[in-house]
């Protein structure tokens, strides 16, 4: 677009492209063919006043097919702001139960666990902290439980949003 904004949308054939055909989703991975293949800008589908995801963009979280999260970057501890709904039936958890918390909770099992449950890879946990710090976009696989306590394993990919500045303002969890 002229003004530098990019806008995604989404397709029934489960592709992503852009307005101007620079990035592509197919079967999971993202490559988009600007000068950072590691971040998604998408600064304007956030509202500046806010924080919270723009109405446009809502609506296409809440479309998406998978378990879809974001959290707030800015804010200590990375609190979430917005689960879709098959987020939600996923893991058993609404998500008035869990905006503003970490998604650390889902590696503990039962929602009184004090502490990550011990079959939970912490190397896999290291790297997920890592990526996030360095605001490099992570892939794995993770080990994590459901508001009923019954293990889930999770094919998780994080994706850094950047603000105008270079800034990660938030992180999208597929």
């Amino acid at each position: 677009m002229a003004n530098g904004m990019h806008e995604f949308f989404w397709r029934n054939d489960s592709n992503i492209a852009d307005d101007s055909s620079n990035s592509e989703m197919d079967d999971g991975n993202l490559d988009v063919l600007e000068e950072e293949r590691e971040q998604v800008h998408m600064a304007s589908l956030v509202s500046s006043e806010t924080g919270q995801p723009s109405s446009h963009l809502e609506m296409l979280l809440h479309s998406t097919p998978c378990g879809l999260i974001v959290t707030d970057a800015l804010e200590p501890d990375h609190p979430i702001i917005y689960v879709n709904t098959i987020f939600e039936f996923i893991t058993g958890y609404k998500a008035e139960e869990i905006l503003g918390r970490n998604c650390r909770f889902l590696q503990y099992r039962g929602s009184f666990a004090q502490r990550r449950h011990p079959s939970v890879d912490s190397v896999v946990v290291s790297e997920i902290r890592r990526c996030i710090s360095e605001g490099l976009q992570f892939q794995g696989e993770i080990l994590n439980f459901r508001k009923d306590g019954t293990p889930l394993r999770n094919s998780l990919c994080l994706t850094p949003i950047l603000g105008d500045d270079g800034t990660m303002t938030h992180i999208i969890g597929i």
